[in-house]
């Protein structure tokens, strides 16, 4: 079996987490997307290119009207086709988000002049996630509820929603930002705007977001940002992550396989993962639970072999790995 896209890098799991320095501007603008990806073939089920493409708008003060933004959105599904994306199929948001970004500091920084991007996926309860959100930021999430059961309200309230395909909203701001003044949004954490019709039945409040994490709402969330907001190089992150990665993966096995090994080797294990705990002062430390290590170890290797994964097999290793940090409390 060929594997898909070998002409794209996916990127990396956790490339621009919440170990990278960078700011977050204040965008001072009220320059909002206009597009309805509703009303062409090519943009109906690309909400993963779409919100991404809104997210440049919005941080880059793009003010386009809603035809011209239509056919930005055509034109940069057209690019992903090259890469990954088939018409009319739904798609994973981390290589959507990549090659949306790709085409931006290929193509787009030019055609409006402004500067390259970089992407980063963070917790949705994480403080740069938060201050984001408080600057005006769009910040993308996945949703799988039936939202349109509140519609009337623009709340989402319920404890209990029937689920469906997931799809990505395009934008979310907390309460105290007044955007609108048709909905009372008084008792809401968090409001989004979907990316299709552009109307109010297109807006829905969270009253208490936390109870839908996990279970109608993905926790990871994206933003994308100027590469003048990263203290160091995306090039340099990339190269940093990738080989701490390396290092954590490497001692996993060393420490998780030592008490199986001759006595000879169970020396070589100790002395060579301590050689990369010296060298490394941010590699994992020494865990001394047999079973925790173990886990900790499968988790590491998942998270290095992502990148060199079929894209069907990154999300199970996700899953997998996403799973294993909650149930044992893991890095």
């Amino acid at each position: 079996m060929e594997r898909k896209s070998t002409a794209w890098d996916y990127g990396d799991e956790y490339a621009f987490g919440n170990d990278v320095e960078f700011i977050i501007p204040k965008i001072e603008h009220n320059i909002r997307p206009h597009g309805n990806q509703w009303e062409n073939t090519e943009t109906k089920s690309a909400c993963t290119i779409v919100w991404a493409v809104n997210g440049l708008i919005r941080l880059f003060w793009i003010d386009l009207d809603k035809k011209t933004t239509n056919k930005l959105y055509i034109e940069v599904v057209k690019y992903c086709e090259k890469y990954w994306y088939i018409i009319g199929e739904w798609r994973a948001t981390p290589t959507a988000c990549n090659v949306v970004c790709k085409r931006r500091n290929e193509i787009g920084f030019k055609a409006f002049k402004k500067e390259k991007v970089f992407r980063n996926r963070l917790y949705y309860s994480d403080p740069k996630i938060i201050e984001a959100l408080e600057k005006w930021h769009i910040v993308w999430f996945t949703k799988c509820v039936n939202f349109w059961t509140d519609q009337v309200e623009w709340l989402i309230r319920r404890d209990k929603y029937p689920k469906f395909i997931g799809h990505r909203l395009n934008r979310a701001w907390v309460n105290r930002i007044s955007a609108t003044w048709w909905a009372d949004i008084s008792k809401a954490e968090r409001w989004a705007v979907d990316n299709y019709h552009w109307a109010i039945w297109e807006f829905f409040a969270f009253k208490e977001l936390k109870k839908y994490i996990n279970n109608w709402v993905y926790a990871y969330w994206y933003l994308i940002l100027p590469e003048s907001c990263m203290k160091t190089s995306v090039e340099e992150e990339k190269a940093r992550i990738a080989r701490m990665k390396a290092v954590n993966a490497t001692i996993g096995v060393l420490t998780s396989t030592r008490w199986d090994m001759d006595e000879a080797f169970q020396e070589l294990s100790s002395s060579y993962a301590q050689a990369l705990r010296d060298e490394y002062k941010d590699a994992r430390k020494i865990e001394e639970n047999q079973e925790k290590k173990v886990y900790q170890a499968i988790v590491d290797i998942l998270s290095y072999s992502w990148k060199f994964a079929w894209e069907e097999e990154q999300e199970k290793y996700s899953e997998l790995a996403n799973f294993l940090r909650k149930k044992h409390d893991l890095k």
